[in-house]
C-alpha cells in the first residue's frame, strides 16, 4: 500500500515538473519582442539629378546682312519701337538667308514654311526646303521671294517656320511691302491703347525719325491706322513752308472674316515737300491725325541738305 502510495506521489510531481517546464516554454516564447514603429522613417536618399532642359530642339534666325534684292526701309510698330522692313516693287525678286541650328537632345526633321499669310501675285521658295539636322548640326537655306507684275501694293508678315514632330521656334522676319515706290517711314497707330499710367507705367513715347533730303525733295510716309476705319485728316505744323497731299486706302487690307467693320486697317499715304528755296538745315515737322474718335501727334526731323 505504502509502494502504491510513493507511487503516485512520484508520477504526480512529475506531471507537475513537466505541466511547470512546458507553461515557462510558452510564457518565454509568446514574450513580444521589441517592434519598430508603424512607419518607420527611411534616411533620405540624395535627390535624383535634372535632366537639362530644353525649351526648343531648333532655332531659325534670319541673317539680315545676306539680304540682296530688297529695298530697306524704317518703321515704327505698335509698341513705338523703330523695326526694318523689306520693299520689292512688281516684278522683283529679293533674297535671304535663314539660319537653322539643332541645339536640343534629338535630331530634328524639318520643312521650312512661310506660315499666317496668304500672298497675293507673290511666290517664294526656300532652297532647300527639307533637312535632317543631327543634334548639334547647323545648316542654312536661302528663300527666295518673287513679285508678279500686276502684284497688287501690299504689306505682308514673314512667319518662317519649320514643320517638325520636335519642338521648335520660328522666326519672324522684317515685314515686306509690295509697292511702287520706298516710303520713308511707317507710322503705326493704335487707337484702343491701354493707358499704361494707370497701372505705374509709361506710354511709350517713340524715337523721332530723321530724313535727308536735297533742297525740294519729297518725304513719303505711311500712316497705319490698325484699327479703325474711320477717315483719316492731317495738319501739318513746321517752321517753314510744306506742301503735303493725303493719299487714302493706298494698301489693299485683307482683314480677318471676324474683324468688325469699324476696326479694319487702313493705310494713308502723306507726301511732304519743302519749298526748293528752303535753306539747309534740320527742321521739325509735327503731324496731327484726327479721326471722328481719336487725336494723335507724330513727330519727324527734316534735314535739308
Amino acid at each position: 500500500m505504502k509502494k502504491l502510495i510513493l507511487v503516485a506521489v512520484a508520477v504526480m510531481i512529475a506531471i507537475i515538473v513537466m505541466a511547470s517546464g512546458y507553461f515557462y516554454a510558452t510564457t518565454l516564447n509568446s514574450t513580444p519582442s521589441p517592434t519598430s514603429p508603424e512607419n518607420p522613417e527611411s534616411p533620405e536618399e540624395p535627390p535624383a539629378p535634372h535632366e537639362p532642359v530644353t525649351d526648343y530642339n531648333y532655332e531659325l534666325e534670319f541673317d539680315l546682312a545676306s539680304s540682296e534684292g530688297f529695298r530697306l526701309s524704317s518703321m515704327e510698330n505698335v509698341n513705338r519701337d523703330l523695326e526694318p522692313f523689306f520693299v520689292l516693287y512688281p516684278e522683283e525678286s529679293g533674297s535671304i538667308l535663314i539660319n537653322l541650328q539643332s541645339n536640343g537632345g534629338k535630331d530634328c526633321n524639318l520643312s521650312l514654311d512661310i506660315k499666317y499669310t496668304e500672298f497675293d501675285g507673290v511666290e517664294y521658295s526656300f532652297t532647300p526646303a527639307t533637312y535632317f539636322l543631327k543634334v548639334g548640326e547647323k545648316a542654312q537655306s536661302l528663300l527666295q521671294i518673287d513679285t508678279a507684275e500686276d502684284a497688287p501694293m501690299a504689306r505682308y508678315t514673314i512667319y518662317v517656320s519649320a514643320d517638325s514632330d520636335q519642338g521648335g521656334e520660328g522666326v519672324l522676319l522684317p515685314d515686306l511691302l509690295i509697292a511702287p515706290f520706298v516710303p520713308d517711314f511707317i507710322f503705326t497707330v493704335k487707337t484702343q491703347t491701354v493707358n499704361l499710367t494707370q497701372f505705374g507705367g509709361t506710354t511709350p513715347e517713340g524715337e523721332t525719325p530723321l530724313f535727308e533730303k536735297e533742297q525740294g525733295e519729297e518725304v513719303s510716309v505711311l500712316i497705319y491706322m490698325m484699327d479703325t476705319s474711320e477717315p483719316l485728316t492731317v495738319k501739318v505744323t513746321s517752321s517753314l513752308t510744306i506742301d503735303f497731299e493725303l493719299l487714302n486706302d493706298v494698301i489693299e487690307v485683307n482683314p480677318h472674316p471676324r474683324t468688325p467693320a469699324s476696326e479694319v486697317p487702313r493705310y494713308y499715304q502723306l507726301n511732304l515737300k519743302s519749298n526748293p528755296e528752303t535753306p539747309q538745315g534740320t527742321y521739325t515737322i509735327t503731324l496731327t491725325g484726327t479721326t471722328e474718335s481719336y487725336t494723335f501727334e507724330r513727330t519727324l526731323m527734316l534735314k535739308v541738305k
